[in-house]
């Protein structure tokens, strides 16, 4: 008689709760797109974008080096090559909570002796006491850049 009463009781609560998200299911589906813009979003973090505009020079002869791969070891780990003058312009997302903000970098020479043959390196780029510009007066605090030289030693033959 019990496991008969317990099966109804299931049957008929499980019944009851699929109709109760059916309703509730189409009342948020009949709420017209405005109304759901215009509610405030009350979670996200703040960010911003770091651009960092680099020469690449021989730290011998104090001369561009073109063909040096930078990359970045945030998020994707975003890569470019200097130029014929030996810049570079590379970007990163960050926090854009806090008045530092630290990337990593490495400096690879990919073509070997058509540049120079230099050595490789890893350095780490801080931006302090930053200023944001275009941002969206919400979450998004905006850019800031960083000019900043990088020396390569040549490889010893």
């Amino acid at each position: 008689m019990k496991t008969k009463i317990n099966r109804f009781f299931l049957s008929h609560s499980n019944k009851m709760l699929l109709i109760l998200l059916g309703i509730l299911g189409f009342s948020i589906s009949n709420c017209k797109k405005e109304e759901l813009h215009n509610q405030a979003t009350e979670y996200g973090t703040p960010s911003a974008t770091y651009i960092v505009n680099g020469t690449i020079k021989s730290k011998l002869t104090n001369q561009p080096i073109k063909n040096i791969r930078t990359i970045i070891h945030r998020g994707y780990g975003d890569s470019t090559l200097s130029n014929q003058e030996g810049k570079f312009i590379i970007s990163a997302h960050g926090s854009g909570d806090s008045n530092k903000e630290t990337f990593s970098f490495s400096f690879k020479d990919i073509d070997d002796t058509l540049n120079g043959n230099y050595k490789n390196i890893d350095t780490t780029i801080t931006f302090t006491n930053n200023k944001f510009t275009r941002g969206d007066g919400h979450w998004y605090k905006g850019g800031t850049q960083k000019d900043v030289e990088i020396f390569l030693e040549p490889k010893k033959k």
